[in-house]
């Protein structure tokens, strides 16, 4: 949260991505899409910051996070937009049959309303 809080104060958006080694989705769908050129081309674009929230061991500072935002557990990826005041906006979860090209379309879109 003090990563997010400060990017934010600095008027970045803010992409974080919640992942764990043992994540079937996660490593499948998510950081495929994640690590995609067009993704990482986007980030730059707006001047964004990307994190990484290992769930990996379960710690209880990420789960809270997680909760906080109606999840379950990993993965979770939200994109908080420059504007401060603005709420973060929670990706939907992928389908297991989704593929990563069409989870960066909801990742880039996401990008796009974050940074106006």
């Amino acid at each position: 949260p003090e990563a997010v809080a400060q990017a934010r104060a600095a008027g970045k958006p803010v992409l974080v991505d919640f992942t764990a080694s043992w994540c079937v989705t996660c490593n499948a769908i998510v950081k495929p899409a994640l690590e995609n050129g067009s993704v990482s081309a986007m980030l730059k674009e707006i001047n964004a910051v990307a994190l990484l929230a290992d769930y990996t061991r379960t710690p209880p500072q990420i789960t809270d996070e997680i909760s906080k935002y109606g999840g379950a557990g990993v993965p979770l990826v939200l994109v908080y937009p420059k504007n401060p005041d603005a709420a973060a906006i929670v990706l939907p979860q992928p389908s297991p049959l989704q593929l990563p090209s069409g989870y960066e379309k909801i990742v880039l879109d996401a990008l796009d309303r974050a940074a106006h």
